[in-house]
């Protein structure tokens, strides 16, 4: 896929309890949004030596869900129309940890970005929080980040004792204590595309 800009949802739990309610959530959102499902894959065992992929037909049941969600490095590719894009390819992977677990949405760069202007990169800033806030509304993770290649690297009680000095992510959305249905936006020094500087 090249360069790519990954938004992270990062959840509180235990994936037993929560991935595949979330997983849900999260596809049925983007599927709402003139979406289908592409494929799945995911591997079999935890050294990633055994690969399951499957095209997936959009009126077939939903057990794979549980296989993405039961299974090891678990993704799924979709097209759907977010962000102000049309046709816009997404693959939603999945991480599992002890004690959280997370979704992370890859769109390539490329398709996102390509060249645009700095005035542009901040439209898609704003396209970006905007679709943060309505997904909210469908799942609640305990925070959310995009970054150029962003991985989650804080589980969510080491990101609450981080002092949120804007230089984790790009963007940084977590849940507004003083309204739970809205969620509190930092803004780093940089834009997504992790070159250009943002002026605040």
């Amino acid at each position: 896929m090249g360069s790519y800009i990954g938004m992270g949802l990062v959840y509180n739990g235990i994936p037993e309890n929560g991935l595949e309610s979330e997983l849900k959530n999260v596809v049925n959102f983007l599927i709402s949004h003139n979406g289908s499902i592409n494929n799945i894959k995911f591997s079999k065992d935890r050294h990633g030596n055994e690969w399951t992929e499957t095209i997936i037909d959009n009126k077939e049941n939903e057990n794979f869900y549980s296989y993405l969600s039961n299974g090891y490095f678990g993704q799924l590719h979709l097209i759907c129309n977010i962000l102000s894009i049309q046709k816009l390819n997404v693959y939603i992977r999945i991480e599992k940890n002890k004690n959280f677990f997370g979704l992370l949405l890859d769109i390539s760069e490329e398709e996102l970005i390509g060249t645009a202007s700095i005035e542009d990169i901040g439209k898609i800033t704003d396209n970006i929080i905007e679709f943060l806030n309505e997904l909210y509304g469908f799942t609640v993770f305990a925070y959310a980040f995009c970054d150029n290649e962003a991985e989650i690297q804080y589980s969510p009680i080491e990101f609450q004792s981080q002092s949120l000095n804007e230089d984790i992510y790009s963007i940084v959305a977590i849940p507004d204590l003083e309204n739970k249905n809205k969620l509190k936006i930092i803004k780093s020094n940089w834009h997504i595309d992790g070159l250009t500087t943002r002026i605040i």
